[in-house]
């Protein structure tokens, strides 16, 4: 009659569970808490082509998407602006190609509206 091995195999089980609450469930927890806190930063993003404002994702005023749109008209703009917040701020990024000034008119004509606006909250 075999005898039952009382080696580490038989405590493998019990080891992997531990493993599994000590360590990778919190660790995942934290990882998903700063990915749901990075994206409640972000407010919209902007797909700009030759100039026009192809699509328009996120919490942004209609009138700041007219504004913005007179901004890229008659330029060659491409790529994508995104807004989100920071220091109770909206702060403007752009990923592709575009000069210098039509950014800092981008920048301006985000900057004239308040946050409260992009949120969709009632100003104060």
């Amino acid at each position: 009659m075999a005898r039952a091995s009382h080696g580490p195999a038989r405590y493998a089980p019990r080891a992997l569970k531990r493993f599994l609450i000590a360590f990778l469930i919190p660790v995942l927890t934290f990882a998903w808490l700063l990915f749901a806190i990075a994206r409640s930063r972000h407010l919209f993003a902007l797909r700009v082509r030759k100039g026009k404002i192809v699509t328009v994702k996120g919490r942004i005023p209609p009138s700041a998407v007219g504004e913005l749109g007179d901004v890229f008209a008659d330029t060659d703009t491409n790529g994508t602006l995104t807004g989100s917040t920071e220091n109770g701020r909206v702060r403007v990024d752009f990923s592709g190609r575009i000069s210098g000034n039509v950014l800092q008119r981008a920048r301006n004509v985000v900057g004239l509206f308040p946050l409260s606006r992009y949120k969709g909250q009632a100003p104060r």
